[in-house]
């Protein structure tokens, strides 16, 4: 399950949005911040044993209720947690990743 929520203002710091994923497996939630609005890598992340301790901490530092989150799809196999659309790490022509560098998720 992933959703994602906008702090509302007045910011304070640099994160503007955020994203919660629960993973599915059992695996814990992880929080990711942003400092921008527009789709791509989250600027930091932290992991958390429940996802209500992730709600929790949202609401507590950037004031986010729990009705301002909107649902957005899981991420396709192979795919960033961290992004909305569908991508994936670029890798060179042996096949190893270079981090940092990224392409959209082919169909």
């Amino acid at each position: 399950m992933r959703k994602i929520a906008t702090v509302p203002p007045p910011v304070i710091g640099e994160t503007v949005r955020v994203m919660i994923y629960e993973c599915e497996d059992g695996g814990g939630t992880y929080l990711f911040l942003y400092d921008k609005l527009h789709d791509g890598p989250c600027r930091s992340d932290s992991w958390y044993e429940r996802r209500k301790d992730a709600e929790e901490f949202c609401t507590e530092q950037f004031g986010i209720a729990p009705d301002k989150w909107q649902r957005i799809d899981d991420p396709r196999p192979g795919c960033q947690h961290d992004w909305i659309v569908p991508t994936k790490v670029k890798r060179n022509e042996n096949g190893l990743p270079l981090w940092g560098q990224f392409v959209p998720a082919e169909d």
